[in-house]
């Protein structure tokens, strides 16, 4: 198999046009609007963390609440275990 044409890379990189920039972004207007794309995502990371945080908090209390109820279980355990040997 032969090719028939090759890659080849440019010489020189430029910056995107602004057709070829709202092509990559999804339409975004990075002429006019580049402050407040960068707002949105900003504004994405900031409640990213937030309910990381949150399951951080609902992940501890749920592996402390486990604790307790393995602790209470088990000392049920241990009193039926006494009175049924002592």
């Amino acid at each position: 198999m032969t090719l028939t044409h090759s890659l080849t890379l440019p010489a020189v990189c430029r910056p995107l046009s602004p057709a070829e920039a709202d092509a990559v972004l999804g339409g975004a207007d990075t002429a006019t609007d580049e402050g407040s794309f960068t707002t949105v995502l900003s504004n994405i990371e900031k409640v990213s963390k937030v309910f990381n945080y949150m399951a951080r908090i609902f992940s501890s209390t749920s592996a402390m609440l486990n604790n307790f109820i393995t602790i209470y279980n088990t000392v049920k355990q241990l009193n039926e275990f006494i009175s049924n040997n002592f």
